[in-house]
């Protein structure tokens, strides 16, 4: 889970920086300005408690997971989170960057999602998953083994 962070307080100078930095909680527990915070999940929404000083607000930016299992064969899951309704693509390409697949092509509310992909007419190989939410990408790789 990523959060914008406003107010970041830095050891180093003893001062607090006033602009934004994107946190990237990657364990149930981390610490931020000395203080801690506790992630987890509720019905599939992330609940952030903290007991530091700092406003916690959910990132504007889309998070692309990466596909499990990978490598796959046959079928994979790609996880996705959007910060709003917007027309989300979902397209696989391979290593020559030819389009193999289209997995979405509309307008998702805000959220995660998931989609599962089935690669069983491909050959094996690695190859590219791309998220497109409205101005925002990601890519990722992934790789077919029969």
């Amino acid at each position: 889970m990523n959060l914008r962070v406003e107010g970041v307080y830095n050891d180093n100078r003893s001062l607090a920086s006033f602009g934004e930095t994107v946190l990237n909680l990657e364990e149930k527990n981390s610490t931020l300005n000395r203080g801690g915070i506790t992630l987890h999940t509720v019905n599939g929404r992330a609940i952030v408690t903290n007991e530091c000083l700092e406003p916690l607000v959910d990132t504007k930016e889309i998070t692309l997971e990466q596909n499990r299992p990978n490598p796959f064969n046959p079928q994979t899951v790609i996880e996705f989170s959007i910060p709003e309704e917007t027309h989300v693509r979902l397209l696989v390409f391979d290593r020559h960057g030819r389009e193999v697949a289209q997995l979405l092509n509309e307008v998702l509310s805000a959220g995660a999602h998931s989609v599962r992909f089935s690669a069983e007419e491909l050959p094996s190989g690695m190859y590219f998953y791309r998220l497109e939410a409205g101005a925002q990408f990601e890519v990722r790789k992934m790789i077919l083994s029969r």
